[in-house]
């Protein structure tokens, strides 16, 4: 199965290519924002994956819209948490 696998990867490769240039065409930004973009892409594409490999375990009771919502609830917690561990740690930045 290693070629499925690494075909799986690239499908998600080239979708968080596609909403990097999307995100950026939309932006008007400057060429240093595309880096933000990219970062903020991965991020959205592997909660994307990781949501989809747990809904396909079926252990989910929620609507899909339901499910999805919760799974980036549980994003935007996991980075708040972070930023604020990162500024405790780090309290000059």
């Amino acid at each position: 199965m290693p070629a499925l696998c690494a075909r799986n990867q690239l499908k998600y490769a080239k979708l968080e290519e596609k909403l990097t240039e999307a995100l950026y065409a939309r932006s008007g930004g400057a060429e240093e924002e595309r880096f933000r973009l990219r970062l903020l892409s991965a991020i959205v594409v592997s909660t994307l994956r990781i949501g989809g490999e747990r809904w396909s375990e079926g252990l989910q009771e929620a609507s899909l819209q339901d499910f999805a919502h919760h799974v980036f609830e549980e994003l935007w917690t996991a980075l708040t948490e972070l930023g604020t561990l990162s500024r405790q740690r780090n309290p000059a930045r």
